[in-house]
């Protein structure tokens, strides 16, 4: 029971992933063209140049639905209904790029709002992040270890 049970949350984790792909591949594109989302040197989006683009309602529908789309996988990992290692595997430098690009945004909507926007979002992207320097630090302890060895030896 307990496999059937794992192989149904790896084969929804898969299926919530591919929406990523197929459904949000015209507002990545669209948002990457405006906004740079998937900055190489992971700064803010300056929140003047969000505010703009949310002057067309198109825009501001796609902003509206990436940003849904993080927060639901986050609180679909959250809640163990998601499989963390494959969305982290599979989106773990998009789900961060985009987080970091969209700091502003999200700070400006909560103040908006007063309303936690992206609130489950965050909390995963910053958790990723922390992940993805400790895989670093793994791997380049690991990569010391191996080249020390190969001296060695």
């Amino acid at each position: 029971m307990r496999n059937q049970l794992d192989w149904d949350r790896k084969n929804v984790t898969f299926e919530y992933l591919a929406k990523y792909s197929n459904e949000l591949e015209g507002t990545n594109l669209k948002l990457h063209s405006q906004l740079k989302l998937l900055r190489q040197d992971g700064s803010q989006i300056d929140l003047s140049k969000i505010k703009k683009i949310l002057e067309d309602d198109e825009m501001r529908s796609h902003l509206f639905n990436l940003v849904s789309y993080c927060d639901q996988l986050a609180l679909g990992i959250a809640e163990q209904y998601f499989d963390e290692n494959i969305a982290y595997e599979s989106l773990c430098v998009a789900i961060t790029a985009t987080y970091k690009s969209l700091i502003s945004y999200l700070d400006w909507r909560r103040n908006e709002t007063k309303i936690k926007v992206g609130g489950h979002f965050e909390v995963l992207a910053k958790n990723w992040i922390e992940r993805m320097q400790s895989d670093t630090r793994i791997h380049v302890a690991t990569s010391l270890e191996d080249n020390s060895k190969s001296i060695d030896g």
